[in-house]
């Protein structure tokens, strides 16, 4: 049978006896207390967690790893041991036990101990390290949507929005002239930094683009995009970007053409402003012959024709007035 304490004995026979023997049971030593402090990397302000009894560790790479273990004996050795093969020695203080690391991949490992006898502990639990995923960040350009020409006004407006799960390192406005008859073409971008805050994990950003100093000149074609950096100093900066569009400068035919149009659509509302103004006209002097033929009061018919017809002299008149404006 398994002998499981400590015991003495002696044999005899036909009245010899022999000495007494000892036989002393020694317990190897065991795990009886276990803490892990995970720090997270400073990037991405996440607080430390503290766990207990549980030596499953899962965390962004980069965490920092403080291990104290409680043995049931008095130690002379302890070491984490990883799966791939490099161990880590721990401190010792009677029967505790600490030591710290950084975890940067997934692994197993186990924890070692020796007591003061040289008995080791047997059959160590095996934990595990699982990597919490830092993902990329993420942009959409809510304006412009598509690409554009470039009237009079030589600033764009951009407007974006952007989200992370720790926040943002920097943002860049990216361009390059990718058609000209009058300068050689580029492949590669010139970049704009944009100002993004550091502390927030989503943001909407606005930006305001003055093309005045590219002097850009007809016919020519910038391409640009927008690209957001987060903030993971571990693995280096990840960045997402938006689609690419353009910005062309109309030649001098198109502008001639897009005026003419104007022109053409402007009259166009003025044929038909003035018919509205020529119905509006008959419909007065209607309202008005009814009102000498009826001497008495004026009903809520006629108030209500009254009514209708001065607000679509008002309409008539804001049509008059921006149909003028296109044609000056």
């Amino acid at each position: 049978r398994s002998v499981k304490s400590s015991f003495e004995y002696f044999a005899y026979a036909e009245k010899i006896t022999s000495e007494t023997y000892k036989v002393s049971v020694i317990n190897r030593p065991i795990l009886t207390g276990i803490e892990l402090t995970i720090s997270p990397p400073v990037y991405s302000r996440l607080p430390e967690q503290i766990q207990k009894d549980n030596g499953n560790i899962s965390a962004l790479p980069g965490s920092k790893i403080n291990l104290v273990v409680n043995s049931s004996r008095e130690l002379s050795k302890a070491a984490v041991s990883f799966s791939d093969s490099t161990n880590k020695k721990m401190s010792i203080a009677s029967t505790k036990s600490n030591v710290e690391f950084i975890i940067t991949k997934e692994a197993n490992y186990q924890i070692l101990i020796e007591d003061t006898e040289s008995f080791a502990n047997i059959n160590p639990i095996t934990y595990s390290i699982k990597i919490l995923l830092d993902g990329a960040p993420t942009i959409e350009l809510l304006s412009p949507t598509q690409n554009i020409k470039l009237g009079q006004e030589s600033k764009i407006s951009l407007v974006s929005k952007i989200t992370d799960d720790y926040g943002f390192s920097k943002m860049n406005l990216n361009y390059r002239l990718t058609s000209s008859k009058y300068r050689q073409t580029t492949d590669e971008f010139t970049r704009i930094p944009m100002t993004v805050s550091k502390q927030l994990k989503e943001d909407e950003i606005y930006f305001v683009w003055d093309l005045a100093s590219l002097v850009l000149a007809e016919g020519e074609v910038l391409s640009y995009y927008l690209e957001v950096f987060d903030n993971d100093i571990i693995n280096g900066p990840k960045s997402s970007r938006t689609q690419q569009l353009t910005i062309t400068v109309p030649s001098l035919n198109e502008l001639f053409a897009d005026a003419e149009n104007k022109q053409e659509d402007a009259a166009k509302d003025l044929t038909e402003t003035l018919e509205e103004a020529e119905q509006l006209k008959q419909e007065m002097q209607k309202i008005s012959e009814d009102l000498k033929q009826n001497s008495k009061d004026i009903s809520w018919q006629e108030k209500e024709r009254i009514e209708k017809a001065t607000e679509k002299f008002q309409e008539i008149g804001k049509k008059i007035n921006e149909v003028s404006q296109k044609l000056s």
